[in-house]
């Protein structure tokens, strides 16, 4: 092992404590790399919320870096990865299409930089090579899943794994028809491999149908998911029963943000959202095309005295109307392309 990878290795075993990286970037100066080892120092000094003017600065020293080093630093990942992003100085985050062969990729990537945020797009979604390979997939702690075609069987298989005890946020996006998957993701709720999560989010089937009441109560009554401070359910129905878990229930964490675009809301659940106690510290509340059934019939839920109610209790945490839905309302990290 050369003393670059011991490096890295260092990191890797250390991911939350800057030392490592601060002292990878005084080597780094020693060898005439000063640029490189300015982005560690930039990028760690950032993590620690520095007053709002030295963040402009240190901001505006990040962009430049990254505009003029940033691919160089990254070739080692090309023809890997589709997009990265550098996080106190290394490329923790990736994603990218899950082709085959998908299984030497990962290796080669977990190699050479410390992930701990990856996102695959696949059209046809196989998570043995994900799960049985040599590298510790205990590392990750962000898992972003856009998928096409899966079957419950791999879907079972992924969220048993205890590779996943570490992650702190999952966000699934599933095209299949819901109906093909209700079984599975209502197992999703028993796995305690994501005992950790504090940000989950979960989109399955085209528009208009919705995620399915069973589902989402199954999901929020898990015990696994009670630390889940950040919830997207875009295009889920709502109940009262689920809006009261949310929003009452005991031994859950109280959540700061709260994704229902395009969601389906019974009378009831909207009244547990003007009034339950877990959302006393709501920061978002994203309801952009929303429909509520007001039993006589069924509408908008911002063409009504409800969404009057809501703004009342949250202010400017309401989003209604903010550009078109991209990517099924999830918070997904944008990081830097190659350049044609």
């Amino acid at each position: 092992m050369n003393q670059e990878q011991a490096f890295l290795e260092d990191v890797i075993a250390h991911p939350d404590d800057d030392a490592p990286r601060l002292v990878f970037a005084d080597w780094l100066d020693d060898r005439g790399d000063a640029d490189r080892a300015e982005l560690i120092r930039v990028q760690c000094e950032l993590s620690r919320s520095p007053d709002e003017t030295r963040r402009r600065d240190l901001l505006a020293r990040e962009e430049a870096l990254l505009n003029e080093h940033g691919e160089r630093w990254a070739e080692p990942l090309r023809g890997l990865v589709d997009e990265w992003a550098f996080v106190r100085g290394f490329i923790e985050k990736v994603a990218l299409d899950m082709n085959y062969p998908f299984f030497d990729r990962l290796e080669k990537m977990f190699s050479l930089v410390p992930i701990r945020a990856l996102r695959l797009k696949a059209a046809d979604f196989r998570p043995s090579p994900l799960l049985q390979a040599e590298y510790d997939l205990a590392r990750l702690r962000s898992l972003d899943l856009d998928l096409e075609n899966v079957h419950d069987r791999a879907l079972r298989e992924l969220f048993s794994s205890p590779g996943l005890r570490n992650l702190t946020s999952l966000l699934v996006e599933i095209e299949s028809p819901v109906d093909a998957t209700q079984v599975t993701l209502k197992a999703l709720a028993k796995a305690p491999a994501l005992a950790n999560l504090t940000e989950f989010g979960l989109h399955v089937g085209y528009n208009p149908g919705h995620l399915p009441d069973p589902v989402v109560q199954a999901l929020v009554r898990s015990p696994h998911l009670a630390k889940v401070t950040r919830l997207y359910l875009p295009l889920a129905h709502l109940s009262l029963t689920s809006a009261r878990v949310l929003g009452s229930a005991p031994g859950r964490a109280p959540l700061t943000h709260l994704h229902l675009s395009s969601a389906a809301l019974s009378q009831g659940a909207h009244l547990e959202l003007e009034r339950g106690p877990n959302l006393a510290r709501l920061e978002r509340l994203d309801v952009r095309d929303a429909i509520i059934d007001r039993n006589d019939f069924i509408g908008p839920l911002d063409q009504g005295p409800e969404m009057e109610r809501l703004l009342a209790r949250f202010g400017a945490g309401v989003v209604v109307h903010e550009g078109e839905l991209a990517d099924c309302g999830f918070p997904r990290w944008q990081g830097r392309k190659w350049r044609k």
